[in-house]
């Protein structure tokens, strides 16, 4: 059957479990196992891209909506930012006065050490956080459904204590997480060297 969406994805893990009794319950298998898949999978479909502009009044701004992790971060000019400790960024903003911000850190926010004298419109490249069940669907369900199909599964284990599919499931889950990844790594290095040298631009590291 087609797994292409948070529905046909609980009547998949249904039908592996084979298990009436766990209906209920898949909901809570599927959330389990994206959280691990959030924690392990890095590949494309999960890249997003934001627009940042630093306030004139306050030396930040808040994170895009399930903010990972950073790919890369660079200013309307095309240079990057500086990713610095927030012991380095507070002592850069002692005294600073208003202009282009060039350091930032990232905790529950972004963090600069200026504040912006014009309106900046940076660029924000990031992993975004999966949540299947508040999209209904997303691209690393179409690209790689068995990584959530078996992650899933995987998550049953405690309700199937006695049911050796278990480890079957937890082999195929780390193939199928390692596969996703190393497909997304070669495309990459593939567009790399297929595209012209710039003497600057990596596209591997932002």
């Amino acid at each position: 059957m087609s797994i292409s969406n948070f529905t046909e994805l609980k009547a998949a893990v249904a039908n592996w479990l084979e298990r009436d009794d766990l209906t209920d319950r898949i909901p809570e298998f599927i959330a389990m196992g994206e959280a691990l898949l959030n924690r392990r999978l890095r590949v494309k479909e999960m890249e997003a891209t934001a627009t940042i502009t630093p306030s004139i009044s306050v030396k930040y701004v808040a994170l895009p909506s399930r903010y990972m992790e950073t790919l890369s971060f660079t200013d309307d000019l095309g240079y990057k930012l500086i990713a610095v400790d927030s012991e380095k960024l507070e002592s850069l903003a002692y005294a600073s006065s208003a202009s282009r911000p060039s350091y930032y850190n990232i905790a529950s926010r972004i963090d600069f050490e200026r504040v912006a004298d014009a309106t900046y419109n940076y660029t924000l490249r990031y992993l975004k956080r999966l949540d299947i069940a508040a999209d209904a669907t997303n691209s690393v369900l179409t690209a790689h459904p068995d990584c959530y199909l078996y992650a899933a599964l995987l998550h049953s284990a405690p309700f199937v204590i006695d049911d050796g599919r278990a480890t079957t499931w937890k082999a195929f889950l780390e193939v199928a997480i390692k596969d996703a990844n190393n497909q997304s790594n070669r495309s990459l290095q593939t567009l790399a060297t297929e595209l012209p040298s710039s003497g600057r631009f990596n596209i591997l590291t932002g």
